[in-house]
């Protein structure tokens, strides 16, 4: 077997004018079904970053990636344009997020069919289409979603070189290209150069294919290691996940990928039944490459080495293993294939079973994906309606400064200005896009009291972050002091809203 890169006789018989179509077809269905009430959700914190960072000027944004955010810095200036084309409204933002998702499940397609069959590929692609994971992505304004697709796209590359008996130089120039975009999209990536090298060595592949993977890796990662490079001293921007308490059992094996407990419980048992059966085929090193072995160096190898990485220097989340997501996707598919074998009569009753109990689970958690307040419980949207309706023409508004930047209210009036247009801002001191960071830098209320600032304003809207269910009360005390009484109030979910007007 060694040297030899063809794959097995059943996926090489299937056309591939019909897996292009099957691939095309789910793809379209995968977004649309994705893009559905992606205009909904309040945006949060972390979208509110990509939004006020792309539609900076971009010398403005170049300047601001010098400082923060760099390992950003594809997603940002490519919103950028893409914002000036479609706008900054949610759906506008999101959207993107959603046809990475729909194209990525159309190349796991094509995957699954070039390893098993065009009826397993399409499978595999439906599930990944409908992972929690990759679903909550779909709607999020970040760069997750084509992580998931770019991975993707490098692994059906492999798949390809795989099937040849010598293949192009090209493609490993793909392959250099791929890994290069991949990794300075999002840095961990990069580590499936090392996942692909242990499908390499499963297959059992010639010098030859050694080489042409050495090369294009090394090479990829080396386009890839300027922002490598500048990340590692910006690494401090993530020095809040030390207390994020994420490497606990419940993040890795529930919400990393599959968000609810009931997916996972699902989800864990068609992983062992997949893995149980490949074992049980008495698979060979040297064996042609199937599902089960690309899937399996592609979720656990990078998976490991950020848990590794982590007990030195805390850099572990649940959402950055999003692009092993369509890897769990195929290891769902296999399990089920397993279980068709499982027949009465004719009929495969037990995978049918289980894959509409899939789909039954998976409806809610897409549905919960949409609600008004399923960022996070972000609520901006409520305040700017509420401000909007009630305010008057020169109104003063503060914010609650006293938490994280990315929970700050103000972060309502950045991402829908028009809805505060006419309030005064007097805590503003350096807009936004005029700022070294991402976000707007202010000062507080009494310090705006001292400036002046709120001389001839008779009314004044406060918005404050709701914490553990405590408001804050850094900005009322000062306007109480200062001869303001409130006169209206409203809790909306994580956001407080009043009205103070001057006595006297």
């Amino acid at each position: 077997m060694q040297g030899r890169t063809r794959s097995s006789e059943g996926a090489a018989r299937v056309p591939s004018a019909r897996v292009v179509l099957a691939a095309g077809l789910v793809a379209l269905i995968a977004t649309t079904v994705n893009a559905l009430g992606a205009w909904i959700p309040s945006l949060w914190g972390d979208e509110a970053a990509t939004q006020l960072s792309a539609t900076r000027p971009l010398p403005c944004l170049m300047a601001m990636l010098g400082n923060i955010d760099i390992v950003h810095a594809v997603n940002y200036i490519t919103m950028h344009f893409w914002i000036l084309m479609a706008g900054s409204s949610p759906f506008a933002l999101r959207f993107p997020s959603a046809v990475a998702i729909g194209l990525c499940a159309g190349v796991v397609v094509w995957i699954g069919a070039r390893l098993r069959s065009l009826p397993f590929g399409v499978l595999a692609g439906a599930l990944t289409a409908a992972l929690p994971r990759l679903t909550h992505a779909a709607v999020e304004a970040r760069a997750y979603a084509f992580d998931a697709l770019f991975a993707t796209v490098l692994m059906a590359i492999i798949v390809e070189v795989l099937r040849r008996r010598r293949p192009s130089v090209w493609w490993w120039v793909a392959y250099g290209a791929m890994l290069a975009i991949a990794t300075v999209t999002f840095l961990y990536v990069g580590l499936l150069a090392l996942a692909i090298g242990v499908v390499l060595w499963w297959r059992g592949v010639d010098r030859r294919t050694w080489a042409g993977w050495a090369l294009s890796s090394i090479a990829g990662l080396l386009l890839a290691s300027p922002v490598a490079w500048i990340a590692l001293h910006q690494r401090g921007q993530i020095a809040f996940l030390a207390t994020a308490g994420h490497t606990n059992p419940h993040a890795i094996l529930v919400e990393m990928w599959f968000v609810v407990d009931a997916y996972a419980w699902i989800a864990w048992a068609l992983i062992a039944i997949a893995v149980v059966g490949w074992v049980r085929s008495r698979p060979r090193r040297g064996s042609p490459i199937d599902p089960v072995s690309i899937a399996l160096p592609w979720a656990v190898l990078p998976l490991a080495l950020v848990l590794a990485s982590d007990a030195v220097h805390h850099d572990y989340t649940p959402r950055y293993l999003t692009f092993a997501g369509p890897a769990v996707a195929l290891l769902l598919a296999s399990g089920i294939a397993e279980l068709a074998r499982l027949r009465v009569g004719r009929v495969p009753v037990a995978a049918l079973c289980v894959t509409v109990l899939v789909l039954c689970v998976t409806v809610p958690v897409w549905s919960g994906q949409r609600g008004p307040w399923s960022k996070r419980g972000s609520d901006w949207n409520d305040v700017a309606a509420l401000v909007s309706a009630q305010s008057q023409p020169g109104d003063a508004i503060v914010f609650d400064e006293s938490v994280d930047p990315s929970w700050r209210p103000r972060l309502a009036l950045d991402t829908d200005p028009a809805a505060f247009a006419q309030l005064r801002d007097v805590q503003l001191v350096t807009p936004y896009a005029q700022s070294p960071t991402w976000h707007a830098q202010t000062r507080s209320t009494a310090e705006a009291l001292a400036a002046g600032a709120l001389e001839g304003v008779s009314r004044v809207w406060v918005v404050e972050a709701v914490v553990d269910g405590v408001v804050g009360t850094d900005e009322t005390s000062d306007l109480r002091a200062a001869g303001y009484e409130i006169v209206e109030h409203q809790r909306i979910n994580v956001s407080d809203v009043s009205l103070w007007v001057r006595v006297g």
